[in-house]
C-alpha cells in the first residue's frame, strides 16, 4: 500500500520523475551490480515526501520476513527497469503493473 503510493506520486510529479536516482539504479540493475530491493522500495517513499508512510513503512520492514533485504536477481530485472522507465516518463499505470507483477515473483 505505501509502496504503490508512493509510486503515484512520484509518477504525478514532473520533479520527482526527473532525479537522478531512478536512471542510477536503472543502470545498477542493468549492470548486474548489488542492488537490494529495499533500497528503491525506500527511496521512492522517502521522495513521496509522507513522513509517517514512511515510519510505518520502516516499522512493517523491521518486522518482516527479510524478504526485501536481499538483492534484486535476474529473474526481477525486467520488472524492476520497467518500474524504473516508467517511473521516469510518468507513467502511473505501467509503473503500478511493474510493481505488482515485480511482488508476485518475489513472494
Amino acid at each position: 500500500m505505501h509502496e504503490k503510493e508512493a509510486i503515484r506520486i512520484i509518477c504525478q510529479s514532473p520533479v520527482f520523475c526527473a532525479l537522478p536516482i531512478w536512471k542510477s539504479f536503472f543502470v545498477k540493475v542493468e549492470l548486474g551490480e548489488s542492488l537490494k530491493r529495499e533500497d528503491i522500495l525506500r527511496e521512492c517513499i522517502v521522495i513521496s515526501g509522507n513522513r509517517l508512510s514512511l515510519k510505518i513503512w520502516l516499522q512493517l520492514l523491521a518486522f518482516s520476513d527479510k524478504l526485501l533485504a536481499t538483492d534484486i536477481t535476474a529473474e526481477e530485472k525486467r520488472e524492476v527497469k520497467t518500474l524504473l522507465a516508467s517511473m521516469q516518463m510518468g507513467y502511473s499505470q505501467e509503473a503500478l503493473d511493474a510493481y505488482e507483477n515485480w511482488m508476485a515473483i518475489i513472494k
